[in-house]
């Protein structure tokens, strides 16, 4: 499996837990590789790899011999779309 997060930054101990439990349960061994997600691409690619975590929805569509697992491991949010009752969402020097 590649990533582009090792294991020392908290978004690859996340995807590592949430992997390793998922591949346990399904008794496949499962070995990481990290490197820069254009070097990811071209692994895939050359099948050195068979598969990468936490690609946009986009990346499906340019590469369709993947399969996109659509459930999310991860989900995020922006406050950008907070209600602030007509406040700034900086008020002071931002």
């Amino acid at each position: 499996m590649g990533a582009d997060h090792d294991e020392t930054t908290f978004g690859g101990q996340w995807m590592r837990r949430v992997y390793a439990e998922a591949f346990r349960r399904l008794d496949i061994p499962l070995q990481w590789e990290v490197y820069p997600t254009k070097r990811l691409t071209v692994m895939l690619e050359q099948g050195a790899i068979d598969g990468e975590v936490q690609r946009g929805e986009g990346y499906a569509a340019a590469h369709p011999q993947l399969v996109r697992v659509e459930e999310p491991v991860t989900v995020a949010s922006s406050n950008a779309d907070r209600d602030t009752g007509g406040r700034t969402a900086c008020p002071t020097n931002c």
